[in-house]
């Protein structure tokens, strides 16, 4: 009896500090009943407290100078709501600041420079004449960016999205670029693949692009580039690294998630990853390069597409299927705790903050 009245109180321990570790600081609005939330379609946060979170539906954009304690929502026009819609494979949006954030759609593309007030709507007309379908999008400032499309091909324009020119193609039309990263004006990779993992890299900002096949056995789900010396990259199933900005990788671990589905690094060792399924999400972060995870679960907040951003050292934020969650490093205990079993409730997702630890590593 003893020894269960201390496990008992050893699993309220574990729960109340996970809780305090991961804390929701933003859910999206209803639609127009009760058993429904519109689901994310991309956000991202910048320094110590600036963030932006843009939903799908009824769209709105949110947006936060306090680290989500308060969200000033901004609703969009219908024509652009409809169109924010979540990437499920590639990253289909970018979030240059609370401002600047695009939305591509095959190949049309949304932009908005005053933070969802007023979008602007542009065409990549080369893209449309050339049948690509544009699946993820990528600036580097408010008027250099970059679109992957179908066939591994790479769209630029220097004038914000106004004029666009293909700057790399490839002969298979067998895979898309997943993601587009730069970590300085002139180093970039894209993520590209479908049944194998291709990386193609640029050191002249983008205006030329070399194909290094790095093999995997499945298809890419996230790119990180915080440095010429980190890159990181996940499919499925592993983590790998490059310390030569892409030109080689190693495998780091295999994933102790249900499955990768996103990944932010700010340094080479610090990360965070999120996985699971429809139903359950799963937020890891690892401070040793991604040898070892803290796991921690969601109930209802599973999706096909999650959200990750690591602003600074201190502060990392995840978003689920309708929410987001805020991880206060600080408060991030290493030691392994017992686990706690957590109660699945009816999908979809309601407004709920039960947090419950798998697993903790290291």
């Amino acid at each position: 009896m003893k020894h269960t009245i201390i496990a008992v109180i050893l699993m309220l321990i574990a729960c109340d500090s996970t809780i305090a570790q991961w804390s929701k600081v933003y859910q999206s609005d209803s639609c127009h009943c009760d058993l429904f939330r519109w689901p994310l379609a991309g956000m991202e946060f910048f320094g110590d407290d600036s963030g932006v979170v843009c939903a799908e539906g009824d769209g709105f954009t949110a947006l936060t100078m306090n680290g989500g304690t308060s969200w000033d929502k901004i609703y969009d026009n219908p024509d652009v709501s409809w169109n924010l819609s979540d990437p499920i494979t590639s990253r289909n949006y970018c979030f240059l600041d609370v401002n600047h954030i695009w939305f591509c759609s095959n190949s049309i593309m949304y932009h908005t420079s005053n933070g969802g007030k007023n979008w602007e709507l542009d065409t990549n007309q080369i893209s449309n004449e050339e049948g690509n379908t544009i699946q993820s999008i990528y600036f580097v400032d408010s008027l250099t960016g970059f679109e992957g499309g179908n066939g591994y091909s790479l769209f630029r324009t220097s004038d914000g999205g106004k004029n666009w020119s293909l700057v790399y193609d490839s002969a298979s039309s067998d895979g898309n670029v997943y993601q587009i990263k730069f970590c300085t004006p002139k180093l970039g990779l894209a993520l590209c693949g479908q049944y194998l993992t291709y990386i193609l890299r640029t050191a002249d900002g983008g205006m030329n692009w070399t194909n290094d096949t790095v093999g995997g056995g499945l298809e890419p789900t996230g790119l990180s580039y915080p440095d010429p010396h980190n890159a990181w990259y996940t499919d499925a199933i592993r983590l790998y690294h490059s310390t030569d900005s892409g030109l080689t990788w190693a495998t780091v671990s295999e994933s102790p998630f249900v499955n990768f589905r996103s990944s932010c690094f700010i340094d080479s060792l610090h990360g965070i990853a999120t996985a699971g399924g429809s139903h359950t999400l799963e937020m890891g972060y690892t401070s040793d390069g991604g040898k070892n995870w803290q796991i921690t679960s969601v109930d209802t907040e599973g999706s096909n597409e999650t959200f990750t951003s690591f602003p600074n050292l201190n502060t990392a934020y995840v978003g689920g299927y309708d929410a987001v969650y805020k991880l206060n490093v600080g408060d991030l205990g290493v030691k392994a705790a017992p686990p706690v079993v957590s109660t699945m409730v009816a999908y979809p997702n309601p407004a709920t903050n039960s947090i419950s630890i798998l697993n903790s590593f290291g």
